[in-house]
Formats: C-alpha cells, structure tokens, sequence
C-alpha cells in the first residue's frame, strides 16, 4: 500500500517507509481497485495491512472497508480479524461487528462505513 496515494503495489517495499523498492512497480490505484469490486459484487473488503485508510476511502463508495491507518503486525491483525470474522460467524451485521471488535480488540482497524448487512451463516453439518 502506497502510503501517500493508497495504490496498491504489488512489488516489494521498504519495510520502513512502504514504497516501492523497484523502479518500475506492479500498482493499481485506489480508483481502479474500487472500481472491480460493483463488478464482482463485492461488499465487504478488509485490508489487514499498514496504513490502508486512503485506499478504505476510495473503495468506501462501493463497500464497507475496514483498514488500518497506523502499522500494524501479524499478530495484532490476526487478532482482530479472528474476533470480527467470529462476530460475523454468528449473524452479527457487518457494523456490530466492527463495534464489537473495536471494544474488544485494541488494534488501529478502522471502519469506514457504507450500508449495514448480515451475511448468511450456513448451518452446521452433522
């Protein structure tokens, strides 16, 4: 993630600032991501990575987003996501969820929120 444009780069980075390290990266803008997502129907896009809320932003017109907007490590995204994607196991909606994990989990995940929903949770197989 580029941290000044919120393009996504798909290249090695410098662990310690995110740009790119190749002179010639692998990028997609933020718009161009955005705009895939009303073609696959996509409405829930999480990004569990350093520094994502300018990308969040952008694709927030489409989809609910969560994203950082600090570093992060493994561990802390780890976290939160297997208490959010818990939440959401058991029919919370996207945005209860979000609470929920924000006053459980102390990790920089921000939502940016476009429209409530529940996802389907499939019965259990016996």
């Amino acid at each position: 993630m580029h941290p000044e444009t919120g393009d996504l780069i798909f290249s090695e980075v410098d662990a310690h600032t995110n740009l790119p390290l190749a002179a010639s990266p692998d990028v997609m803008s933020a718009s161009k991501f955005s705009a895939l997502l009303p073609e696959a129907q996509t409405r829930l896009v999480v990004l569990a990575t350093c520094r994502a809320l300018l990308l969040a932003v952008e694709v927030a017109t489409v989809a609910n987003m969560a994203a950082s907007d600090a570093d992060i490590t493994g561990q802390q995204a780890a976290e939160w996501a297997e208490c959010f994607y818990g939440l959401l196991a058991q029919g919370r909606s996207v945005h209860k969820s979000f609470e929920l994990t924000r006053s459980q989990i102390d990790v920089p995940i921000r939502a940016v929120r476009q429209r409530d929903m529940a996802f389907a949770v499939a019965a259990a197989w016996n």
